[in-house]
């Protein structure tokens, strides 16, 4: 089989079970069945299944299901494979967050006899966990004792806002916060606001180390009829269960902090 690239988004019936990747001859790909891919690529292989990759070992010891997609996310941030080739019915938590991993290739056989299962999808990665944070607008702010906000991007998009928080955690939580972010019209009145946990959960509080930095992007959908004007973007952290707010200690006061203003034009 030539060694060429069929176009994103097609989906492919692969002939004799063989996948030929479009990544640069040195790129890590992250696997679910090592077989084929691992003796055709010519590529460095990452096994989720740790046949091969002890390294992924602690993850893989968590149950499945969130807990180890959790794991996962967390231990291929450090990893950094340049692709995924998956099967998405064996890893749903990281195959449907959008902020995570970006389709590039689907691919279908007619039976099991080659891989094990029949729909396998090539993904490029945009891991949560980082080295270091560089977001647009700094901002040092603490929330409780145990979570700092390093800033945000803000990005629009149509009828929505993109706003990616860096935060950084200083000590373990055993709480799973949720991420409120309130767009307030000129009288304090919200008008659109999203209350989700960080990567939908796939990169929640608990799961946080200290010295973990993790990017974390929500889509904040602005009303078709929203006024032109100025509007202020607040954010804080809450327990779902009881709708406490985590306090912010630095600067002290106050459970949410202002990002900065929005201009509706």
């Amino acid at each position: 089989m030539p060694n060429t690239c069929v176009e994103p988004s097609a989906t492919t019936t692969l002939p004799e079970g063989v996948m030929v990747p479009c990544s640069p001859a040195d790129a890590v790909i992250a696997v679910d069945d090592i077989g084929a891919i691992g003796f055709l690529s010519g590529r460095t292989i990452l096994d989720l299944q740790g046949l091969v990759s002890p390294e992924l070992w602690p993850a893989l010891q968590t149950p499945v299901g969130l807990p180890r997609s959790q794991a996962l996310a967390r231990e291929l941030s450090f990893l950094q494979p340049d692709r995924l080739a998956i099967f998405p019915n064996w890893h749903f938590e990281l195959a449907s967050n959008d902020h995570v991993l970006q389709p590039e290739q689907r691919f279908w056989v007619d039976t099991h006899t080659i891989i094990f299962d029949q729909e396998a999808l090539v993904y490029r990665p945009v891991w949560p966990y980082l080295a270091n944070a560089d977001p647009q607008h700094p901002q040092e702010s603490t929330f409780g004792a145990a979570i700092h906000l390093l800033g945000h991007d803000q990005l629009q998009d149509g009828d929505a806002l993109t706003i990616t928080l860096y935060w950084q955690s200083i000590t373990p939580v055993a709480e799973d916060y949720d991420v409120f972010i309130h767009l307030l019209d000129e009288s304090g009145r919200i008008v659109a606001q999203v209350d989700e946990q960080p990567l939908s959960g796939l990169a929640a509080t608990s799961v946080w180390q200290p010295g973990d930095i993790i990017r974390d992007p929500h889509l904040l959908a602005l009303p078709p009829d929203l006024p032109a004007g100025e509007y202020t973007v607040l954010a804080g952290l809450f327990q779902r269960d009881t709708m406490a707010r985590l306090p912010v200690t630095a600067p002290a006061g106050g459970d949410s902090v202002v990002l900065g203003q929005f201009m509706n034009e």
